[in-house]
């Protein structure tokens, strides 16, 4: 059930570029695409691109081991990230890619 916001690279220079040339942006904006999607779309998704019939889940002692020899938090990898850039849809921005099957092709 774990969630993920995601932005295509194109839609990430888009966003950069208009913010800066936005007078009224003064505050902080999200950055990433308006529709998150879960983390077994986004690997059923990536698995369909990559033409994988399928893929091996990893169980949360190995993303700990991981962690430790990466020297980071294993709660990076697990924890829910469900982010709508709600104020730069509201102030009239466009994305070309709001949907991972889009920006995947």
């Amino acid at each position: 059930k774990q969630m993920v916001s995601w932005i295509h690279a194109s839609d990430y220079a888009w966003m950069t570029e208009w913010l800066l040339n936005k007078p009224d942006a003064d505050s902080i904006y999200n950055c990433c695409s308006p529709n998150p999607v879960t983390n077994e779309e986004m690997m059923r998704l990536l698995r369909e691109e990559c033409k994988k019939s399928f893929g091996l889940s990893q169980p949360e002692w190995m993303i700990n081991l991981g962690a430790f020899f990466l020297r980071t938090e294993p709660e990076l990898v697990m924890k829910s990230r469900f982010v709508i850039p709600e104020r730069a849809l509201q102030q009239g921005f466009k994305f070309e890619k709001e949907f991972m099957k889009d920006a995947l092709n």
